[in-house]
């Protein structure tokens, strides 16, 4: 792995530079590793927004999620596919999380876990299970019953996914204190989660 370190970066600040956190510019993982590996990405850009682009090719049934170190607070998780792009909309320092997952142990059935921590401030995570491909939609609901946000509307491949909650709205804002419910739906499953944001 040695002939893939990159030189230390440049001192100069409005200089772009994107590199794994281990200072190489690629790694590697074994296809036949079914454990979920994080690989951070670090970039510097003194100029918004970066484009990010992607081709996954023989995956081996494994998934390929982006988002950031910021409890998606610049990236929201993105299952990445096939080929494709996006922008990413910021300038200066960012960290992008690569996580791969999956392969052998695949879910056995639909399922929506509790979020961790609860209580929350400032955000929360779960996981949601798929046992095959399938339109995922996770919505947060407030006690009244309107819709507070949408976390994911997509198809999603089977596997187990982590997905963050900010405590804020579809339109960015903060949401207040109190009970809020979780709603995951994929084919003709459904199921709701009680989640208490405290601050």
């Amino acid at each position: 792995m040695h002939d893939f370190e990159m030189p230390p970066e440049s001192p100069v600040s409005d200089v772009f530079d994107a590199r794994f956190t281990s200072g190489r510019i690629l790694e590697a993982y074994s296809p036949a590793n079914h454990d979920n590996l994080t690989f951070p990405i670090d970039i510097k850009a003194a100029n918004g927004p970066v484009t990010v682009s992607w081709s996954i090719v023989n995956s081996s049934s494994k998934h390929f999620i982006l988002t950031d170190g910021s409890n998606g607070k610049y990236v929201k998780p993105r299952d990445l596919a096939s080929n494709g792009s996006m922008k990413v909309a910021t300038s200066g320092n960012l960290q992008l999380l690569l996580k791969v997952s999956g392969g052998a142990n695949l879910p056995k059935q639909f399922a929506l876990g509790q979020n961790y921590p609860n209580p929350f401030n400032p955000s929360t995570h779960f996981n949601v299970e798929l046992p095959k491909a399938a339109f995922l939609n996770v919505t947060v609901y407030n006690v009244l019953g309107q819709k507070v946000a949408t976390l994911v509307d997509e198809v999603r491949n089977a596997g187990t996914y982590t997905i963050t909650w900010d405590g804020r709205a579809q339109t960015g804002t903060d949401v207040s204190t109190g009970l809020y419910f979780i709603r995951m739906s994929a084919e003709k499953f459904t199921a709701v989660q009680k989640v208490m944001l405290m601050k």
